[in-house]
This record gives C-alpha cells, structure tokens and sequence, in this order.
C-alpha cells in the first residue's frame, strides 16, 4: 500500500489488459484487513464467475441504493461487490455509469 501511495485514496480505478480483477481483490483484502468498508464496483462488467465466492455480491440501482449499501457493512473491513445486475448472457455483472460512481464517492460513506 504504501508503495502505491494508496493509504490515503478513496476511489481507485484500475485499467489495462490482464490483471484488473486480481489487483482490485488484492486491494480490497489489504483495505478490509486495515479495518476499511470497501465497495467494488465498475464502470463495465466484471466476471461473474471471478466474483462469487470472493466477497457479497449485491445488487443496486442507482447512487442512492449504492450508498444505501455502506450501511450493510460490517464495521471495521467489509467488501462488498456492486451490480446493477447480470448482462443478457448471464456471465457478467453490470457496473454502473461513472456519474454514479462520482456522486457515490462524494457521498463519503465508503472508506
């Protein structure tokens, strides 16, 4: 964490080919583990498959639902990971447009 200088961020994005999903587990383990409630989430999709069995998955509609979650956390490190819901194929969850996840950041609830 602290070679990444990312004690301190609130909001991570992570980009590029090949690794993405690994690096954002990896970082909401080490945030959960320094007592963080940390929300995952995305932009486009993330792979159903890479998901289940790692952390609560929840579904949510909107900033409101999304901020909503934070209060579902378990103090002192959670990770919750959030959908607006399954793509057609079933095999991906859906993330939401980054306008929502703005207003969700300027919300502050998440750590």
């Amino acid at each position: 964490m602290q070679g990444l200088n990312l004690a301190r961020k609130r909001m991570i994005c992570v980009c590029g080919a090949g690794g993405k999903t690994s690096l954002i587990f990896a970082l909401a383990r080490e945030f959960a583990a320094m007592g963080e409630n940390v929300l995952i989430t995305a932009t486009t999709r993330l792979g159903r498959h890479e998901c289940q069995g790692r952390f609560r998955v929840a579904k949510a509609q909107g900033a409101g639902a999304l901020v909503a979650l934070a209060s579902t956390l378990v103090p002192g490190g959670d990770v919750v990971i959030a959908c607006s819901g399954p793509d057609p194929g079933g095999e991906k969850l859906v993330g939401f447009p980054p306008e929502t996840l703005d207003a969700v950041f300027r919300a502050g609830v998440f750590d």
